[in-house]
């Protein structure tokens, strides 16, 4: 899955959930080694700057999945706030 949040830096976010526990990267996994955003998400005409990739390994449980859904509303409100992103 990957997905971006408007006004939000995508390795801020990676930074920020990695701290909570998960493991997560930034654009697609086809230019996981460079800085250049997924041509794919271009050519679909969605945002590809600042994604954020997340991949369930083997073992990943309802309870981790439910954890991050928790979590990451949070983590993204928090990053708002810290960058004077308010009333959204």
């Amino acid at each position: 899955m990957t997905f971006s949040c408007l006004y939000l830096d995508g390795e801020a976010l990676v930074r920020e959930l990695d701290r909570a526990g998960f493991a997560v990267n930034s654009g697609s996994s086809c230019t996981a080694d460079t800085l250049k955003p997924s041509h794919v998400l271009e050519a679909m005409g969605v945002l590809s700057h600042g994604n954020v990739r997340v991949s369930l390994p083997r073992g990943t449980t309802e309870a981790d999945v439910d954890r991050f859904c928790a979590v990451l509303p949070g983590v993204i409100a928090e990053l708002r706030d810290a960058a004077g992103v308010t009333g959204l």
